[in-house]
């Protein structure tokens, strides 16, 4: 019985080490992997339509570039404070591009009471602008944002549906 418990604690000793050694590699892989994969709480990221609405999927995008791209969009807000000569788009009337919506400019739309023609003004300025990339939404798909979104039927990919309040985060999320 001795020689099984003396030839036991060698074996302790060297698994002790071992766990020290692997604990403390945990210790320092853990925060440094936190660090390289936490998004700046202090910049503005974009996602793309389909990466947005691909919550299941959204670690795959990453390599692709899809994600955690830089943005400069403003918010409605923001963007009313501006001089108009800095603003490509802000006295286009918004009916003309958005149908049956206020036959306003795009400027006076976004000091309106219509938080979704808001949202939809500030996109399609931001846009205009080039505060935010193309790759994350056209004046196409905020046409079909504004035609669609109040039905519930937007679709930025097969099977995933927009209303006004997924399409309002999601824009908000391109506003720095």
């Amino acid at each position: 019985m001795n020689k099984i418990n003396s030839h036991d604690e060698p074996q302790s000793a060297e698994k002790s080490v071992g766990r020290r050694r692997f604990v403390r590699g945990v210790g320092i892989a853990v925060p440094v992997a936190l660090t390289i994969s936490a998004r700046s709480a202090l910049s503005a990221t974009c996602t793309t339509q389909s990466a947005a609405a691909s919550i299941a999927l959204n670690n795959s995008h990453n390599a692709t570039g899809d994600v955690n791209q830089p943005c400069a969009g403003l918010s409605p807000k923001s963007l009313s404070s501006q001089k108009n000569e800095n603003l490509t788009g802000a006295n286009d009337t918004f009916s003309a591009f958005f149908p049956s919506g206020p036959a306003d400019s795009m400027r006076t739309v976004l000091s309106s009471k219509d938080d979704f023609a808001k949202h939809i003004a500030a996109a399609y300025i931001n846009s205009k602008s080039g505060k935010v990339a193309q790759k994350f939404y056209t004046v196409q798909n905020l046409k079909d944002m504004w035609t669609y979104g109040p039905s519930g039927a937007y679709q930025p990919v097969p099977g995933a549906n927009w209303d006004k309040t997924k399409i309002k985060t999601y824009l908000k999320d391109t506003w720095s």
